[in-house]
């Protein structure tokens, strides 16, 4: 599937709330993830897309920094998405990627 395919906020609202997302790491593990928000941005639709913010949360440990990741689901194919550490407490570690 093509990555065009892949990245519109219509392929991810329906997985909000889904916690089998896997990030795969440099060592060869991997790091689950769930998506808890999938919104539109306020700005114009660019090529028939409307940009779109993805907000993930991971495990408080590793803390992950903000670099390209292969990201897995069960529902999608793999893609290699941007990801930036934005928000920590004691038990999670948010992750957002912008699609403009």
């Amino acid at each position: 599937m093509s990555a065009a395919a892949i990245d519109t906020l219509e392929r991810f609202s329906p997985l909000v709330g889904d916690d089998r997302f896997e990030l795969q790491l440099d060592d060869g593990s991997a790091c689950s993830a769930a998506l808890v928000e999938a919104k539109a941005l306020p700005a114009p639709v660019f090529q028939g897309r409307q940009p779109f913010s993805l907000l993930f949360e991971g495990p408080p440990q590793p803390l992950l920094p903000q670099r390209i990741y292969r990201i897995s689901h069960p529902q999608l194919d793999a893609m290699h998405i941007f990801l930036v550490p934005v928000g920590r407490t004691q038990s999670a570690t948010q992750y957002e990627a912008v699609f403009n």
